[in-house]
């Protein structure tokens, strides 16, 4: 089948106020979690919420934010899950972090910082009808919004930290430029789960924002191997009920960029203190081993 799709990832700068894992609210999460050696293979897609469809609007980030939020707060949350405002998020994100009205489009980090700021609402309260996607929502929907709130949220800077958040059931959101070679004659998406590599000939048509939610370093893809696992926004009719694959080349010469991961304080100090009750475990008996204790 044959694809229409939008865009509307605007690439930002890196920030050094960025968190990243070596700041000191997110270290000790991350040296609980990380493993010396990686698995060849991970796909999380079993535990993920239901594919959306962005539709003729540039909210790629909206939706790759609140399908990641919502994965997190099926996966790690004691509460129930529900499936958060697209709309509501692109709004405010544009109107309030950026200072704009229109289709323009926004950045994972604009995107992210509204939803730290305000959050979203349910979506069956304030639907995604791209018809009213610069219309003001209604005051009940800014109060309910808070329920759906990201804490904190961290920068990755190599492939290897991208692999240790998905080994442990974290998805990664990104942004990436696309190229004309995923088009047909008739300017349609191919639909082919694989997002081919561009040639040097090829032309970029616009950033795009999805989420990965797994990879596999022996996929063969573009005549070599390795490749994300990402979840798109085009709706299941796209790739792979809306799943696809894209090169790991893609990461390692920067034409993927902007990788970000959301979390929340209580998932964060929840990890650090189980893994510190294990160590001290082990020193209790490490101890009494050596007749200390």
């Amino acid at each position: 089948m044959e694809n229409k799709f939008n865009f509307g990832w605007l690439e930002d700068k890196y920030d050094e106020r960025d968190y990243t894992v070596k700041h000191e609210q997110v270290k000790e999460f991350y040296k609980a979690i990380k493993v010396s050696k990686l698995p060849s293979k991970v796909d999380l897609t079993s535990k993920d919420t239901p594919i959306m469809d962005q539709g003729d609007l540039g909210s790629c980030t909206a939706n790759s934010q609140c399908a990641t939020l919502q994965f997190n707060e099926k996966n790690f949350s004691k509460k129930p899950y529900v499936i958060a405002s697209r709309l509501f998020l692109y709004y405010v994100t544009r109107r309030y972090i950026m200072g704009v009205n229109g289709d323009t489009g926004a950045s994972i980090r604009d995107t992210i910082k509204a939803l730290g700021k305000y959050g979203t609402p349910p979506e069956e309260e304030y639907p995604y009808d791209v018809k009213k996607f610069d219309d003001t929502p209604p005051e009940k929907a800014f109060t309910d919004a808070l329920i759906y709130k990201a804490v904190t949220y961290t920068r990755l800077t190599s492939l290897n930290q991208i692999k240790q958040f998905i080994a442990q059931g974290y998805p990664v959101n990104f942004g990436t430029n696309l190229y004309n070679n995923i088009l047909n004659d008739q300017g349609y998406c191919i639909n082919s789960p694989d997002i081919p590599y561009p040639k040097p000939s090829d032309q970029s048509i616009g950033g795009h924002a999805m989420v990965i939610v797994g990879y596999d370093d022996n996929y063969n893809i573009n005549d070599g191997k390795g490749a994300f696992m990402i979840r798109n926004s085009w709706g299941e009719s796209w790739g792979n009920k809306g799943y696809g694959w894209i090169d790991y080349r893609y990461f390692s010469t920067g034409l993927a960029s902007d990788f970000w991961v959301l979390l929340k304080n209580a998932y964060m100090a929840a990890v650090v203190a189980e893994n510190k009750s294990f160590l001290d475990k082990l020193k209790d008996l490490f101890l009494s081993l050596i007749g200390r204790r």
